[in-house]
């Protein structure tokens, strides 16, 4: 468990990867389930199910309906804001990708976070604090475990993201002066993640239909590589699988 401030605080932001992933579901816990006696470590497991699985009915998760978030997509969130709720009642909404807010949207945001209603929550979650619009940072308590991330200077990062100048010899350059365990090619990974993903909203404020298709192919090829995490010994094995994928188109 990530144990933060004993505070609660009506608008946080929670900065880094897994383990600002946990932060923010610890504080979720905190929120939405019932205060249970000293001697009893755990909340119920019940209900600690329902916030892993985004069915606890007190948590919103504003979706988004493309690359970025839309004006559309926050509608929820006001109207719900203005209702009246008890004095004990609670209600979280949680923006588990901060850096996809454009800044229409976080203006649009601006008068709830600064004076958020009774009851009313907001979580956001970004891996990186730069991605994030000052409008959010700056009226927002930040947590940010920043030293999850020691592979972003590896040299696969610069090769795929750049992939159009990347070749065999450059891979195997770098795979051999810089060899890698499976856990750095999870940084790696993340790294590239937001890289792209940030690229990816770029391009569509710009309306660059070629470089959105250029970071949604990327973005699709580390989702395929997250999900299949090499075991030990197969770092090697793993990112030369990924860069054939990388040339086929």
């Amino acid at each position: 468990m990530v144990f933060l401030s004993k505070t609660i605080h009506q608008v946080t932001l929670f900065i880094g990867g897994v383990t600002a992933q946990k932060a923010l579901f610890d504080e979720l816990c905190r929120l939405v389930l019932p205060a249970l006696p000293a001697l009893v470590d755990e909340p119920d497991a019940v209900l600690r199910q329902l916030v892993l699985e985004r069915k606890h009915p007190q948590i919103r998760w504003v979706e988004r309906s493309g690359g970025a978030y839309k004006r559309d997509d926050l509608e929820e969130v006001f109207t719900e804001s203005s209702a009246r709720r008890g004095e004990h009642e609670r209600l979280v909404f949680v923006f588990d990708r901060a850096d996809l807010l454009t800044d229409s949207c976080a203006n649009s945001l601006l008068k709830l976070v600064e004076e958020p209603p009774q009851g009313v929550f907001f979580l956001f979650l970004a891996a990186r604090r730069e991605f994030v619009i000052p409008t959010i940072v700056s009226r927002a308590v930040v947590f940010e475990f920043s030293g999850e991330c020691t592979s972003v200077g590896h040299g696969l990062v610069a090769l795929f993201k750049n992939p159009q100048i990347a070749t065999h010899a450059d891979l195997t350059r770098i795979l051999e002066a810089e060899p890698l365990s499976e856990h750095e090619t999870k940084q790696v990974l993340d790294t590239l993640l937001v890289y792209w993903q940030q690229s990816f909203k770029s391009a569509l404020e710009a309306e660059n239909l070629e470089e959105q298709i250029q970071a949604e192919r990327m973005l699709k090829l580390l989702a395929y590589g997250l999900d299949r995490i090499p075991m030990p010994g197969g770092a090697k094995f793993f990112w030369r699988t990924l860069f054939l994928f990388l040339e086929k188109k």
